[in-house]
Protein backbone atom coordinates (compact mmCIF):
# COMPACT_ATOMS: atom_id res chain seq x y z
CA UNK A 1 0.00 0.00 0.00
CA UNK A 2 2.79 2.31 0.79
CA UNK A 3 3.88 2.44 -2.50
CA UNK A 4 0.69 3.69 -3.92
CA UNK A 5 -0.64 5.69 -1.38
CA UNK A 6 -2.20 8.80 -2.71
CA UNK A 7 -0.11 11.82 -3.68
CA UNK A 8 -2.84 14.54 -2.64
CA UNK A 9 -2.73 13.33 0.91
CA UNK A 10 -1.53 16.23 2.69
CA UNK A 11 -0.27 13.94 5.79
CA UNK A 12 2.15 12.26 3.17
CA UNK A 13 6.05 12.92 3.46
CA UNK A 14 7.68 13.51 0.04
CA UNK A 15 9.59 9.93 -0.08
CA UNK A 16 5.77 8.52 0.00
CA UNK A 17 5.60 10.67 -3.36
CA UNK A 18 8.09 9.79 -4.69
CA UNK A 19 7.81 6.46 -3.80
CA UNK A 20 4.23 6.54 -5.40
CA UNK A 21 5.87 8.19 -8.65
CA UNK A 22 7.91 5.40 -9.21
CA UNK A 23 5.75 2.49 -9.09
CA UNK A 24 3.71 4.12 -11.05
CA UNK A 25 6.31 4.02 -13.79
CA UNK A 26 7.03 0.35 -12.91
CA UNK A 27 3.45 -0.22 -13.31
CA UNK A 28 3.45 1.68 -16.75
CA UNK A 29 6.66 -0.96 -17.71
CA UNK A 30 5.21 -4.31 -16.36
CA UNK A 31 1.73 -3.92 -17.91
CA UNK A 32 3.85 -3.16 -20.92
CA UNK A 33 6.24 -5.93 -21.29
CA UNK A 34 2.63 -8.28 -20.48
CA UNK A 35 4.91 -11.50 -19.25
CA UNK A 36 3.75 -11.07 -15.61
CA UNK A 37 0.67 -11.20 -13.35
CA UNK A 38 0.53 -8.04 -10.79
CA UNK A 39 -1.57 -9.16 -7.77
CA UNK A 40 -2.20 -6.13 -5.20
CA UNK A 41 -4.03 -6.66 -2.14
CA UNK A 42 -5.65 -3.63 -0.15
CA UNK A 43 -8.45 -3.12 2.36
CA UNK A 44 -7.98 0.62 1.32
CA UNK A 45 -8.55 0.87 -2.36
CA UNK A 46 -9.58 4.79 -1.40
CA UNK A 47 -6.38 5.47 -0.22
CA UNK A 48 -4.25 4.97 -3.40
CA UNK A 49 -3.78 7.29 -5.66
CA UNK A 50 -6.55 8.00 -8.74
CA UNK A 51 -3.24 7.34 -11.45
CA UNK A 52 -3.28 3.53 -9.27
CA UNK A 53 -6.38 2.69 -9.65
CA UNK A 54 -7.90 4.74 -12.89
CA UNK A 55 -8.98 1.99 -15.52
CA UNK A 56 -6.42 0.86 -17.96
CA UNK A 57 -3.96 0.31 -14.93
CA UNK A 58 -5.43 -3.00 -13.80
CA UNK A 59 -7.17 -5.46 -16.05
CA UNK A 60 -9.49 -6.32 -12.68
CA UNK A 61 -10.01 -4.91 -9.44
CA UNK A 62 -12.11 -7.09 -7.24
CA UNK A 63 -13.68 -6.17 -3.49
CA UNK A 64 -12.61 -9.17 -1.35
CA UNK A 65 -15.33 -8.09 1.11
CA UNK A 66 -17.06 -10.17 4.63
CA UNK A 67 -18.24 -13.27 3.76
CA UNK A 68 -22.02 -13.05 2.24
CA UNK A 69 -25.46 -13.54 3.86
CA UNK A 70 -26.34 -16.85 2.17
CA UNK A 71 -23.18 -18.30 3.04
CA UNK A 72 -22.72 -17.19 6.47
CA UNK A 73 -26.23 -18.84 7.26
CA UNK A 74 -25.59 -21.68 4.94
CA UNK A 75 -22.58 -21.97 7.60
CA UNK A 76 -24.43 -22.09 10.76
CA UNK A 77 -26.77 -24.77 9.49
CA UNK A 78 -23.89 -26.73 8.58
CA UNK A 79 -22.70 -26.25 12.90
CA UNK A 80 -26.00 -26.96 13.77
CA UNK A 81 -25.80 -30.12 11.69
CA UNK A 82 -22.95 -31.21 13.29
CA UNK A 83 -24.11 -30.72 16.48
CA UNK A 84 -27.51 -32.93 15.35
CA UNK A 85 -29.64 -29.87 16.36
CA UNK A 86 -30.45 -28.49 12.70
CA UNK A 87 -33.80 -29.69 12.71
CA UNK A 88 -34.86 -27.75 16.11
CA UNK A 89 -37.91 -25.47 16.28
CA UNK A 90 -38.69 -22.69 18.18
CA UNK A 91 -42.24 -20.98 19.08
CA UNK A 92 -43.11 -18.17 17.09
CA UNK A 93 -46.00 -16.05 17.59
CA UNK A 94 -47.84 -14.68 14.43
CA UNK A 95 -49.67 -11.45 14.86
CA UNK A 96 -51.73 -11.68 12.34
CA UNK A 97 -53.41 -14.83 13.10
CA UNK A 98 -52.71 -14.86 16.86
CA UNK A 99 -51.70 -18.16 17.12
CA UNK A 100 -48.12 -19.88 17.91
CA UNK A 101 -46.16 -21.51 15.56
CA UNK A 102 -43.24 -23.34 15.25
CA UNK A 103 -40.52 -22.58 12.62
CA UNK A 104 -36.91 -23.85 12.22
CA UNK A 105 -34.40 -22.37 14.66
CA UNK A 106 -32.46 -22.00 11.56
CA UNK A 107 -34.74 -20.48 9.35
CA UNK A 108 -35.29 -17.39 12.37
CA UNK A 109 -31.83 -16.86 12.41
CA UNK A 110 -31.47 -16.29 8.32
CA UNK A 111 -34.61 -13.61 9.18
CA UNK A 112 -32.58 -11.90 12.08
CA UNK A 113 -29.59 -12.22 9.72
CA UNK A 114 -31.17 -10.09 6.96
CA UNK A 115 -32.85 -7.53 9.44
CA UNK A 116 -29.64 -6.40 10.36
CA UNK A 117 -27.51 -7.38 7.45
CA UNK A 118 -27.18 -4.00 6.03
CA UNK A 119 -26.79 -1.95 9.46
CA UNK A 120 -24.56 -4.79 11.19
CA UNK A 121 -23.69 -7.79 10.33
CA UNK A 122 -22.42 -7.44 6.36
CA UNK A 123 -19.56 -6.13 8.91
CA UNK A 124 -18.64 -8.35 10.38
CA UNK A 125 -15.18 -10.15 9.49
CA UNK A 126 -14.74 -13.95 9.26
CA UNK A 127 -13.19 -14.35 12.46
CA UNK A 128 -16.55 -12.13 14.64
CA UNK A 129 -18.66 -13.75 12.55
CA UNK A 130 -17.64 -17.45 13.52
CA UNK A 131 -17.59 -16.52 17.19
CA UNK A 132 -21.01 -14.88 16.62
CA UNK A 133 -22.51 -18.35 15.33
CA UNK A 134 -20.93 -20.01 18.49
CA UNK A 135 -23.52 -17.48 20.50
CA UNK A 136 -25.88 -17.84 18.52
CA UNK A 137 -25.80 -21.89 17.90
CA UNK A 138 -25.95 -21.99 21.97
CA UNK A 139 -28.67 -19.95 21.82
CA UNK A 140 -30.77 -22.52 19.42
CA UNK A 141 -29.10 -25.58 21.55
CA UNK A 142 -30.88 -24.08 24.71
CA UNK A 143 -33.89 -23.43 23.29
CA UNK A 144 -33.28 -19.76 24.03
CA UNK A 145 -33.53 -18.29 20.84
CA UNK A 146 -35.36 -14.59 20.87
CA UNK A 147 -34.99 -11.54 18.80
CA UNK A 148 -34.08 -10.00 22.10
CA UNK A 149 -31.32 -12.86 22.85
CA UNK A 150 -30.45 -12.16 19.42
CA UNK A 151 -29.73 -8.39 19.12
CA UNK A 152 -28.34 -8.85 22.50
CA UNK A 153 -25.59 -10.97 21.27
CA UNK A 154 -25.34 -8.11 18.07
CA UNK A 155 -24.85 -5.47 20.26
CA UNK A 156 -22.17 -7.07 21.98
CA UNK A 157 -20.57 -8.68 18.89
CA UNK A 158 -20.69 -5.04 17.49
CA UNK A 159 -19.07 -2.81 19.94
CA UNK A 160 -15.84 -4.57 18.97
CA UNK A 161 -16.24 -5.38 15.66
CA UNK A 162 -13.37 -4.41 13.33
CA UNK A 163 -15.02 -2.74 10.66
CA UNK A 164 -16.54 0.20 12.24
CA UNK A 165 -16.33 4.09 11.81
CA UNK A 166 -13.90 5.47 9.18
CA UNK A 167 -12.69 1.75 8.42
CA UNK A 168 -16.25 1.32 7.43
CA UNK A 169 -17.29 4.15 5.61
CA UNK A 170 -14.44 3.37 3.54
CA UNK A 171 -15.21 -0.48 3.11
CA UNK A 172 -19.11 0.82 1.99
CA UNK A 173 -17.04 3.40 -0.78
CA UNK A 174 -14.67 1.02 -1.75
CA UNK A 175 -17.64 -1.93 -2.68
CA UNK A 176 -18.77 0.03 -6.04
CA UNK A 177 -14.96 0.35 -7.00
CA UNK A 178 -14.64 -3.27 -8.33
CA UNK A 179 -14.49 -3.54 -11.80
Amino acid sequence: EEFCLDREDKSLTMESRMLTTAMLTQLNDLRRQQKCVFIVATNRLRSFDAAVTRPGRFDLIYLVGTPALKDRHARFVKRLQNEGIDEMTQPVFNTSTQKVTHKLASDIVYELLEEEWESNVRFLNFAENEAFMDQLQSLVRNQQLSREAFQAILSRTMVTATIQGAVREEYVQSMPLSR
